[in-house]
Formats: C-alpha cells, structure tokens, sequence
C-alpha cells in the first residue's frame, strides 16, 4: 500500500512505514515557503511599527515654569 502526502511518500510493510524519497521536497516549494514566511514576517512587522507610531506619546509645543520662561519647544524634543 503506497500513501502520498505532500512532500513523503511511505510505503508501508508489515505495519511500518518506510521512506521511498528522501530528497522529495522540491526547491520551488522551499522557496515558497521562504517567501510566504518573509512576507507574513514583513506584515507582522509593518503592522506594529504603525501601532507604535500611532501610540507615540504627544509632544507639547512648548514647555514653560510657573513664572513663563520657556524651558524647550516641541522643535528643541524633535531634533
């Protein structure tokens, strides 16, 4: 009795299984793995790099003491 999955094929005898091919998966299916794990990477990492920028603490336009001098503007945090 022979099964075929994706990327074995086992031939079984006697109630074990035997491998027919050890070099069955292909090279075009490597590379679509990779590139399905590299764009799921990508997404993954787009996704939370929008939500850290979108969840970035405000930055006041100035900041100033009790008596009205200006200690920094929002110029002097963002260089």
């Amino acid at each position: 009795m022979l099964f075929t999955f994706e990327f074995l094929h086992l031939q079984k005898n006697c109630g074990h299984y035997y491998l027919l091919n050890k070099n069955s998966m292909s090279t075009k299916k490597l590379w679509i793995g990779f590139t399905a794990v590299m764009v799921i990477s990508f997404a993954v990492l787009l996704f939370f790099g929008r939500e850290i920028y979108r969840k970035a603490p405000p930055i006041p336009e100035r900041v100033v003491t009790t008596s009205g001098k200006v200690l920094f503007t929002a110029q002097d945090i963002k260089d």
